[in-house]
């Protein structure tokens, strides 16, 4: 079964857009997930311009238990000066049981 990992980011005023950037740039998150087994995709859906959401697909779950420490390792030098962007942030997780 397919898990997702869903990420709602409430931002700085008017900071929505410079988050999206941030996602697309070379060092970001989705570049680092591509390189391990088991990532499918990644999404980012901006809310507001205050606020987004992220969608992470992974095959299993064991995959991105298996995964995710490795790539916060890669990414903490990366995500310097984030702090001031994001206020808060909610994650949500769980395997699909109904697509369609």
């Amino acid at each position: 079964m397919e898990y997702k990992i869903i990420a709602v980011f409430k931002l700085q005023p008017g900071k929505a857009d410079e988050e999206i950037e941030r996602c697309k740039s070379a060092d970001s998150l989705l570049n680092t997930l591509r390189t391990f087994p088991g990532f499918i995709s990644y999404e980012v859906v901006k809310m507001n311009e205050e606020s987004t959401m992220t969608i992470q697909t992974w095959r299993s779950k064991a995959d991105f238990t298996e995964a995710m420490p490795k790539a916060m390792g890669v990414q903490a030098s990366k995500i310097k000066g984030r702090e001031n962007i994001v206020v808060s942030y909610q994650g949500y997780s769980g395997e699909v049981v109904l697509a369609g």
